[in-house]
């Protein structure tokens, strides 16, 4: 994400559009993946419902649940 677009929802936007084309796919589910220090990344993957799933070394993975 480049520093100017921070802050402005240009991430949850990019989340919502994925989420539509995984239905439009099929899917049930997609993983999110972010280093383990990247709060603001974390905060948006959690607010669009990311579960947890774990940690590895650096980097977490999500689990986003696509509304069908």
């Amino acid at each position: 994400m480049r520093p100017s677009d921070r802050g402005r929802g240009v991430a949850t936007r990019a989340i919502v559009g994925m989420l539509k084309v995984a239905a439009e796919m099929g899917l049930s589910d997609i993983t999110a993946v972010c280093e383990v220090d990247n709060s603001a990344s974390i905060a948006t993957i959690e607010r669009a419902g990311g579960e947890l799933l774990d940690r590895q070394g650096a980097t977490v993975r999500y689990r986003i649940s696509v509304a069908r």
